[in-house]
């Protein structure tokens, strides 16, 4: 806990200024930070362990993938030294488009993050009781109905961000040697910075351009592979426009009804009008 005291409305209250304390701490989100191991049903101790494949693949509606990852992970499914206590994992409705998730030693908070973000979902833990409840929930595009300003008199103070990405331009080398390195590029070019080139090279020289023989069934073509780590570095790596602001007490305007987590509305910024 953090307490300042500054001579904002001195004299009114406390003749030294009025105080504000500011408490710092974890959300429950940020106890799932554990990394998503390849083989969920095998642990790994000090004495050394393998696990039997390269990486748990789920696959179908962005929702059904986030809750079955975190219930292998973290949930009733994990092993019991994993498992977090009270966690409950609601039924899927199927919400989201069909995606996989095939990741390994990837934060379980960053990547269940990521899925949502590209499935325009979220999701959030509620905390009833002793029941912690990982919730999946679907933001709202409200950019034609409602914005925020200073000037249309619903927002107080804010602050304003605009970070460039970190790589427009990927390149991948697969296995290979010399002039027999396979090379891919992929371009994402980013509409903050329509003209800026930032090149990255990538050595993934673990993904084999063949496979070894029909019994190599965790081989994946490195164009589906390379295409999918394009796809993750450049989500990682994307620019980005932060805005936080104060709202004020409007008629018309309720918190959880009007406006909820992750609805999408406008923003007037110092660079024009930006969803957010």
């Amino acid at each position: 806990m953090v307490s300042e005291v500054t001579d904002d409305n001195a004299g009114t209250g406390r003749p030294d200024g009025a105080e504000t304390s500011t408490f710092t701490g974890i959300s429950d989100t940020s106890a799932f930070r554990l990394i998503i191991y390849p083989l969920y049903t095998t642990a790994i101790a000090a004495t050394g362990v393998k696990h039997t494949v390269d990486r748990t693949k789920i696959t179908g509606p962005a929702e059904t993938v986030m809750g079955t990852l975190i219930d292998q992970q973290a949930g009733a499914a994990a092993l019991t030294a994993r498992r977090h206590p009270g966690l409950v994992i609601p039924i899927s409705q199927g919400r989201g488009p069909t995606i996989t998730s095939a990741e390994r030693f990837t934060d379980l908070h960053e990547h269940t993050f990521f899925l949502g973000a590209g499935a325009n979902l979220g999701w959030r833990e509620l905390q009833n009781g002793a029941v912690l409840e990982a919730g999946v929930y679907e933001p709202r595009d409200l950019t034609g109905e409602m914005g925020f300003s200073v000037e249309l008199g619903n927002v107080d103070t804010y602050t304003y961000e605009l970070t460039p990405p970190e790589v427009t331009h990927l390149i991948i080398g697969a296995r290979g040697q010399g002039a027999d390195r396979l090379l891919f590029q992929y371009v994402q070019a980013s509409p903050l910075w329509p003209n800026l080139v930032i090149e990255e090279f990538n050595d993934s020289r673990d993904l084999k351009q063949q496979a070894d023989g029909p019994e190599d069934t965790e081989w994946v073509a490195p164009a589906v592979a390379t295409a999918q780590q394009a796809e993750e570095r450049f989500a990682e790596g994307a620019a980005t426009q932060t805005v936080a602001f104060d709202l004020l007490p409007t008629d018309g305007l309720i918190w959880g009804e009007d406006v909820d987590l992750g609805d999408r509305v406008n923003f007037d910024t110092p660079g024009g009008p930006s969803p957010t």
